[in-house]
């Protein structure tokens, strides 16, 4: 039998599955619309209420919500790519932009002639700025924002939304750098920013969290984890306090295979032929869902049940962890997740070790399929792999919305492989709604050799 690899991504535990959040509604719940976020940096400072890094620490509900700073990013990615942009709509540019962005804009030849020319240079206007970082706000936070009047020209132009179309946001560009930032105050916050450390330390569990939201809505008719789940919403507080025993409850919940998931659809489609076998399963998801198809699979991005203990530089599972004591608050801990961020630290040994099975296992399988993985910038520690794989003539299924010949060059482009001869990518163009139809329609590509 043929061994065949998948890759899952967020878009397969979504709608119509297990309704977990992803893409943008997972960013935005995470960073910057969570209304339950004071609940939880209540929760968190009333359990970790000692002080932490030989007392050089002490926890605060600091989190990173900067829209100005989100909008001065995407605006300079706007203006890289649109000098008209920045000419149309200077005098608005100029009020969000400080002299050192313009600085860093003017490192590109023909911006700086422009900038120059057009004499275009910060201007203070504290409450211009604040109206249009208002309407900002509200465009991302709300699902049904309308465009009107006051700042609306500027933000259309910035997103290129055109009558009666969705807002797409580049995510990538605008929280590019801002978590990235951060991530060395892990070693010391007492050394490298207490405040910013804490942001960091927020944002882990507040993505935390919104995964969790969706687990316990999931199971939600289980007696055993009632308590954890009040008022349709995670009781924060008790789950932070009994992080042991809540992880150990919510691995042993019985995940059936019936129903229409994606997963159990392709278990069963799998079960009826013989010339394929499931040989392994990579995810970048956190939970284990997708363990109704196989037990061993690689968590790229880290898993629900581990937490960093940043004091000790030492990784926990709480789902196989016996010592009561070790979540008892002696030392702080956050959730060992990657977030979206364009850069992944390597803290501890069980990602290169994770990274490791995730290269042996693709040199193993024979065709690997990639599905609800959106193949991105915030995932180049996969790419690289996946850029090997195909460079190698082995066969690459990508599943995905697009029209098949345009998927498959936008595939080849974002795993620089344009150049590459005797690649074998190929592009299943299904129509997300069906589950069972999607699923078919896999199969019947991975038969069409």
């Amino acid at each position: 039998m043929k061994k065949v690899m998948f890759l899952f991504g967020a878009g397969v535990e979504g709608e119509g599955n297990y309704e977990i959040a992803s893409g943008y509604e997972y960013l935005k719940n995470s960073l910057f619309g969570n209304e339950y976020k004071t609940e939880i940096t209540t929760a968190l400072k009333k359990y970790f209420s000692k002080e932490y890094f030989g007392k050089t620490y002490k926890y605060s509900a600091h989190s990173y919500n900067n829209k100005l700073t989100l909008l001065q990013n995407l605006v300079k990615q706007k203006i890289t790519n649109s000098d008209t942009f920045l000419v149309e709509y200077k005098d608005t540019i100029s009020i969000l932009l400080h002299d050192k962005d313009f600085t860093e804009l003017k490192e590109d030849e023909k911006l700086k002639k422009l900038i120059e020319n057009s004499d275009i240079k910060h201007k203070s206007n504290e409450e211009k700025k604040k109206s249009i970082i208002e309407d900002f706000n509200r465009l991302i936070v709300e699902d049904d924002y309308i465009f009107q009047d006051n700042n609306d020209a500027f933000l259309k132009k910035l997103f290129d939304v055109k009558e009666d179309q969705l807002l797409k946001i580049d995510t990538n560009v605008a929280i590019g750098g801002l978590l990235d930032s951060y991530f060395h105050t892990i070693i010391s916050p007492s050394k490298y920013g207490k405040n910013n450390f804490s942001k960091i330390f927020n944002y882990y569990w507040f993505c935390y969290f919104v995964l969790v939201e969706g687990i316990l809505r999931y199971f939600k008719g289980d007696k055993s984890l009632s308590k954890y789940y009040l008022d349709e919403k995670p009781n924060y507080y008790d789950i932070i306090s009994d992080i042991n025993n809540f992880t150990q409850k919510i691995y042993s919940v019985n995940i059936s295979n019936e129903g229409s998931t994606y997963y159990s659809l392709i278990k069963d489609a799998f079960g009826k032929q013989k010339e394929f076998e499931i040989n392994a399963i990579a995810t970048t998801n956190y939970f284990r869902f997708c363990e109704i198809l196989k037990d061993d699979v690689i968590y790229l991005n880290g898993k629900l049940s581990d937490f960093e203990f940043p004091e000790l530089l030492e990784v926990y599972d709480a789902n196989i962890c016996t010592d009561e004591n070790t979540f008892k608050n002696k030392n702080i801990f956050f959730p060992f997740i990657f977030g979206q961020s364009l850069l992944k630290p390597i803290i501890n040994s069980k990602q290169i070790e994770t990274f490791q099975a995730f290269s042996k296992e693709l040199k193993e399988s024979e065709i690997l399929i990639i599905f609800g993985f959106n193949i991105n910038e915030d995932d180049n520690h996969i790419n690289s792999f996946l850029h090997e794989y195909v460079t190698t003539g082995k066969r690459l299924i990508v599943v995905g919305e697009e029209d098949c010949n345009k998927g498959e060059n936008k595939v080849k482009k974002k795993l620089h492989c344009e150049e590459c001869k005797d690649t074998n990518i190929q592009y299943c163009s299904v129509k997300y709604g069906k589950n069972d139809e999607v699923v078919g329609k896999i199969m019947e590509h991975l038969n069409n050799k």
